[in-house]
């Protein structure tokens, strides 16, 4: 019942978007979609850049067991709730003394650098807490200035900004006493990451939410135009950290891989999965196993004692070399198994080679032209013309590929670090409506393709919200045109279509035709490009040194299993 609760909770908040938008102002945080403690942290941190500021905190005291429900009927009714969230509160009161179907802001905080000002703002909450029958906590509430320390939210502030921003009850002996005892609890390791996520990690991460700045008529344009550099203060410095930078203002995080190339990553239009489990996890396992103990030892000296001159040793059992990358991905594959294998050949590197980048575009400009003619053609002729896109990936390498009916194949590889097939398909809308945007003739243009995903960015929605953003962009200026375009979604590779699907303008057999004609073309340059590139050479290396440490393990559980029937 609890996770049907907040499921329903979570999807109820949502749902009440676009009428909280109607009243909430940027200054209301807290129990709406897209307005977390993160919001809160960030206006705060932006006013910590003003000298003259005095911060009021305050906190109200039992508040959800405070709300009486006459006054939120009355409230929603004035705000024009929707009638069906009115009626759902009205059951919920009838039935419940305590409401917890709505959530509720209880922190509030404000401030200024007039003495005035601020006794006017406490008046008026004085005045909203009577209304409501609220009484505030005096314990939690304070008044802070520049000499002080602001804890709102359970985050403390430093005023002074000599130190980032800090979980105020979050204590390292706590957490480090926890993971100490976990092995008591369980010596099986999924269950030492459950206890893990839900004892040790809630200590640092509760208010770790996503930020959303809402526009806003009244909203700050000082505050609205600051980039997130000036504001989440401790993740430049865990940038800073890690050896990388920004460049243009927070657009592009970079670094510097091992062989030399400059690595870039452009915010917005990549998926954060490449910093998370692909930049930064690789940097942690890194520097922990060349941090670890029995590493270090193994550098030293592999020599052993007279009763064990007939074990391996020295070139015959080599240490790991510096600075290398271990996935384990074969412990992770065979974690519950205890088979072995006999007769291993050992890999030229049992370490995982570092992930390359990927393959340099090239001739980009001229694709796009020769789409942009087909297309032009094709307007010309019949004031119709009928698209195929796809994108496809082969061993993390992508490209995308644009089919114009009675044209040519027209394909290219994807620019940056990120490069699923759900970027690759989205490269080929944006660069189908690129080429759009040449185009000086006005006709119907018809996109067929076989990602929903992909064609759901077209309406705003999706990942990657610079690049859904770029291609609504190019949208308006394509119908700006007097180019009438729509998108459509074909089954792949054969599949049958559901019964309600409707067909494109131009048929289910050309339009089949066409998607087949553009994965083709996608998947060929994407394999084309992968061939014998740094990223095919380092899939390769990863899968031989996972199969010969799957083999290696298997082996040893039988080994280990001979000597416990002796």
């Amino acid at each position: 019942m609890s996770v049907a609760y907040r499921l329903g909770a979570s999807v109820l908040v949502r749902e009440l978007l676009s009428w909280a938008d109607n009243w909430l102002g940027h200054r209301a945080l807290g129990g709406v979609h897209r307005r977390s403690t993160r919001d809160a942290f960030l206006r705060l941190v932006e006013a910590m850049d003003a000298d003259y500021n005095v911060y009021v905190s305050q906190d109200v005291t039992k508040f959800f067991a405070s709300i009486h429900g006459g006054h939120l009927l009355l409230l929603l009714e004035h705000l024009a709730a929707p009638v069906c969230l009115r009626d759902f509160v009205r059951a919920m009161l009838h039935d419940h003394r305590l409401i917890e179907a709505m959530s509720f802001v209880d922190d509030r905080a404000f401030w200024s650098s007039s003495e005035t000002h601020l006794q006017v703002a406490k008046v008026q909450s004085d005045l909203f807490d009577r209304t409501f029958n609220f009484r505030c906590d005096v314990a939690k509430c304070h008044v802070a200035s520049r000499k002080n320390e602001l804890e709102t939210l359970g985050v403390a502030f430093d005023l002074r900004g000599r130190s980032l921003p800090r979980l105020s009850r979050y204590t390292f002996d706590k957490a480090n006493a926890r993971l100490l005892c976990i092995r008591a609890v369980s010596d099986f390791l999924p269950r030492q990451a459950a206890v893990v996520r839900a004892l040790v990690l809630p200590l640092m991460s509760w208010a770790g939410a996503m930020a959303s700045i809402e526009p806003n008529q009244d909203a700050s344009i000082r505050f609205a135009a600051r980039r997130w550099p000036d504001l989440t203060l401790v993740a430049v410095a865990v940038i800073r950290e890690l050896g990388w930078w920004c460049v243009e203002r927070g657009a592009i995080v970079r670094r510097l891989d091992e062989r030399g190339c400059v690595r870039s990553f452009h915010l917005g239009f990549g998926s954060k999965s490449i910093l998370y489990n692909e930049w930064l996890i690789d940097w942690r396992r890194r520097a922990i196993l060349n941090n670890a103990l029995r590493v270090r030892r193994l550098r030293c000296s592999l020599r052993r004692r007279e009763d064990q001159v007939n074990l391996a040793q020295g070139a015959a059992l080599p240490g790991v070399p510096p600075n290398s990358l271990c996935v384990y991905s074969g412990h992770r594959k065979i974690f519950s198994e205890l088979r072995a294998v006999r007769s291993l050949i050992v890999p030229k590197n049992e370490c995982s080679p570092r992930f390359p980048a990927p393959p340099c575009v090239f001739d980009d400009d001229e694709v796009l032209l020769n789409i942009a003619r087909d297309i032009e053609r094709q307007l010309r002729e019949s004031g119709f013309a009928y698209v195929g896109t796809h994108g496809s990936t082969v061993v993390e390498v992508a490209a995308w590929s644009v089919v114009v009916a009675d044209g040519m194949e027209h394909a290219s590889g994807v620019i940056g670090e990120d490069q699923p097939p759900y970027r690759a398909e989205l490269e080929g809308i944006r660069r189908s409506l690129t080429a759009l945007r040449s185009c000086n003739v006005s006709g119907r243009v018809v996109v067929i393709a076989d990602c929903a995903a992909a064609i759901s960015a077209t309406r705003g929605n999706g990942r990657a919200r610079k690049l859904v953003q770029e291609i609504l962009d190019h949208l308006a200026v394509v119908r700006e045109r007097r180019i009438v375009i729509s998108f459509h979604w074909v089954p792949s590779h054969g599949k049958l279509a559901p019964a309600s699907w409707v067909p494109p303008p131009c048929g289910e057999m050309q339009a089949r035709a066409l998607n087949a004609a553009a994965d083709h073309a996608a998947r060929n340059h994407a394999a084309l490009k992968a061939r014998r590139s740094a990223r095919e050479a380092c899939a390769i290396a990863r899968r031989e040194a996972e199969t010969w440490e799957v083999a290696v393990i298997k082996a040893l559980a039988e080994i280990a299993e001979v000597y416990d029937e002796v």
